[in-house]
């Protein structure tokens, strides 16, 4: 079905763009990328620039430290990230889409595995 509205999307031709208006202080929108600007500037440094607040929060510090288990994680665990992993999204940093994960799950596991081993 991704594909039908792909290639219907493309053929029909009808592209638009969202429209984006930025209002400034008095609530007039603003069209041009260099008002927009500016008035995402002003926006922030009012948002941002503020003095610090009066009484400090009291955090305490934790109880317990929590524990770290040193040991890799189980081949069926990452089996079952492997396959809860969603289909058609972008690559993270490494560049690896999920489909080609999950193309061969078996030997995908087994490098994972060897992967987390060594760490």
């Amino acid at each position: 079905m991704r594909l039908v509205q792909q290639i219907t999307k493309t053929l029909s031709g009808k592209q638009r763009k969202p429209a984006t208006s930025v209002k400034d202080q008095p609530g007039y929108s603003i069209f041009t990328q260099e008002g927009q600007l500016a008035s995402w500037k002003e926006h922030f440094e009012q948002l941002l620039n503020r003095p610090p607040p009066e009484n400090s929060p009291d955090i305490l510090p934790a109880r317990n430290d929590l524990p770290i288990i040193p040991e890799p994680p189980f081949k069926e665990e990452i089996s079952k990230a492997i396959k809860a992993l969603k289909l058609n999204k972008t690559a993270g940093p490494d560049l690896i889409p999920p489909e080609a994960l999950k193309a061969d799950n078996p030997t995908t596991v087994d490098i994972f595995y060897g992967l987390f081993v060594n760490i």
